[in-house]
């Protein structure tokens, strides 16, 4: 009795892959060898002969034309990212080998000037690279380097807390363009040296009044050459923007949430209460917490680029509309027949009031037909202050519960995503407040059964709902 293809694919993810994941894991692999198991899993499942479709797409899932088979290279892949993951991972779960990591690529660093040991912190937060052929450098160290520069991990950040910024180290700094910083002059050694700095907050406190005092060891003062104070503020001004410490980016607006109103949130009932849409940006997570992996730029750690080159703005107050102080109520629906199939027509409805010109209907080329209708009701009110009343509580968790959790996914495996990012851009640059009220659908409420019926009608209609905001 020979098994089928389906059965060779499943007899090497129980009896090959499975062994072969946790020794991976634990010892890694040589090259050689895991090219080996891959040709020898190809040929079992296609019985020694060739292959019914290319390889590359046979190990595609069978949603997208594949047959599902394992291969043991994309598992070492994996592999080697969750060990990124564990890497980086915040404390109190941290592996102790993670500290160790850090001194070995310390020890291998590729460094302009000499620092002294309490400077040296995480590899990945400062911008020096390292020599991977040290022989001191273990095997499995080199290949963790290898994957930070091929998928882009990087520090990424909408907005960043003043207490990250100023946590930095001073020198090597990975935002700064410090290319033709002259670090061996006598000022600066003195500055890393005699006044001690090692982070951001030490050279801001050089530049203030207490630390323009000189200290035992400062070279004496000559006309037209820079004091230790005025020295250390050129490695400050230096640094982008959003990392620089006497710079507020974006600036701080009074529609972001007080500590109060957040725990308020947190605890409000997304059922019976109203819920506010807090427009901050600032990242709750730890500096290890802002790293990401699969970049779609190069970051500072990759291979050769520009450092300093301009990433997109994070989404921003529009300071320069002025809000109107009108409170606008709408209700939003959405409607789709044949949903989950290539057949599905979708249409989305916002309710003002009755024979209100401003009444919208039309039609939407995905599934995401609640979300559209909360889109298209967002681009109609650019400056009022607005209540929404969906009727799905999946979308309204999706924006104001959940939208952080994608975002740290990269929104990978999120339906709709392409409409979550319209939806949180709308409501992170609009200078007016916004507030969420879920409603019973197919209820007694007035408002929401005539946003489904203009729902309804607009799965027949010509104009239809466009996604151009990302």
């Amino acid at each position: 009795m020979y098994p089928s293809i389906a059965g060779r694919i499943l007899v090497v993810k129980a009896l090959v892959i499975s062994l072969a994941y946790y020794l991976m894991t634990v010892n890694g692999i040589p090259r050689n060898t895991l090219s080996d198991m891959e040709k020898n899993v190809r040929s079992f499942i296609w019985s020694g002969r060739k292959g019914q479709m290319a390889w590359s797409r046979a190990i595609l899932p069978l949603t997208e034309g594949g047959s599902g088979a394992s291969s043991v290279k994309l598992r070492y892949k994996a592999i080697k990212v969750g060990w990124l993951k564990r890497w980086w991972r915040p404390k109190p779960d941290r592996p102790e080998w993670a500290w160790v990591a850090n001194d070995l690529l310390d020890r291998c660093a590729i460094k302009r000037h000499k620092e002294e040991e309490p400077s040296a912190r995480e590899w990945i937060t400062q911008s020096w690279q390292i020599n991977s052929r040290s022989e001191s450098l273990p095997k499995s160290l080199k290949e963790m380097v290898k994957t930070v520069r091929k998928y882009n991990a990087t520090i990424s950040n909408m907005r960043i807390l003043m207490d990250q910024r100023l946590d930095m180290l001073a020198f090597h700094h990975p935002f700064a363009k410090n290319k033709h910083l002259q670090y061996n002059s006598k000022i600066m050694k003195c500055i890393q040296c005699e006044h001690g700095a090692r982070t951001v907050r030490d050279l801001l406190q050089i530049t203030t009044d207490d630390g323009r005092r000189n200290v035992e060891g400062c070279p004496p003062r000559v006309p037209g050459v820079k004091s230790c104070s005025e020295k250390a503020a050129e490695p400050i001004s230096r640094i982008r923007d959003t990392w620089n410490p006497n710079q507020e980016t974006p600036q701080r607006h009074d529609l972001w949430h007080t500590p109060r109103r957040l725990r308020r949130n947190k605890k409000a009932d997304p059922l019976t209460s109203l819920v506010l849409f807090n427009p901050d940006t600032r990242s709750k997570h730890c500096l290890l917490g802002t790293i990401r992996i699969f970049g779609r730029f190069s970051g500072h750690k990759s291979g050769p680029r520009d450092p300093f080159q301009p990433d997109r703005s994070p989404a921003r107050i529009d300071t320069r509309t002025a809000p109107s102080g009108t409170q606008v109520t709408i209700s939003t629906d959405g409607s789709a027949v044949h949903n989950g199939w290539e057949n599905t027509t979708a249409g989305v409805g916002v309710w003002y009031a009755d024979r209100c010109r401003r009444n919208i209907s039309m039609s939407l080329t995905n599934h995401g037909a609640e979300l559209g209708a909360i889109l298209e009701a967002l681009r109609q009110n650019e400056c009022n202050d607005l209540e929404i009343e969906p009727d799905s509580l999946t979308s309204l968790k999706a924006i104001c519960s959940d939208a952080e959790k994608y975002e740290d996914r990269n929104w990978l495996d999120v339906q709709n995503a392409d409409l979550l990012k319209s939806i949180l851009i709308k409501l992170r640059t609009r200078p007016a407040r916004t507030a969420f009220k879920w409603v019973k659908g197919h209820d007694d409420n007035y408002g929401n059964n005539e946003a489904d019926k203009l729902a309804n009608e607009g799965r027949e209609s010509e104009e239809t709902l466009r996604l151009d905001d990302e």
